[in-house]
């Protein structure tokens, strides 16, 4: 009697059948959503591996196969990423301490990542986030007739 409703899908067969069970992928997906979320924290590969409920090895062989990088690597991605926001508006505090908040205690380490990631070093950004200072008064000799 329930090979019909197993067989021929119906309303009928997840109630008899359960729940799909996640793939890596879907696991995987959830881990990058969890860091995406939170960038600021430390998070391990074992962190994000407990996140997935997977091993560690899972994980990085999911990384490779989904996101083409390993998990460590997706981590320093999305907090160059928010460096780069930070560096991005007008209102920036010192590369160094915006560089500092985000877990980057070498500068010379952080600013090769931020280049390789943004293409730009971090002055760069910096320096063209902040506005031009608009001039105080007409040089001599050049009043205006």
């Amino acid at each position: 009697m329930t090979e019909l409703p197993m067989t021929v899908p119906s309303q009928l067969s997840t109630g008899l059948l359960g729940a799909p069970a996640p793939t890596l992928r879907s696991k995987i997906l959830e881990v990058m959503d969890y860091v995406d979320k939170h960038p600021g924290q430390e998070l391990s590969t074992a962190d994000l591996a407990a996140v997935a409920g997977i091993s560690e090895r899972t994980l990085q062989a999911g990384f490779q196969d989904v996101v083409g990088m390993s998990p460590r690597a997706y981590v320093r991605g999305v907090r160059l990423d928010r460096v780069h926001l930070e560096l991005s508006s007008t209102d920036t505090g010192s590369i160094t301490d915006i560089a500092a908040g985000w877990g980057y205690f070498h500068l010379a380490r952080f600013a090769q990542q931020y280049r390789a990631r943004c293409g730009v070093l971090p002055s760069d950004t910096a320096r063209a986030a902040r506005p031009m200072p608009e001039p105080v008064g007409t040089p001599p000799g050049r009043e205006l007739t």
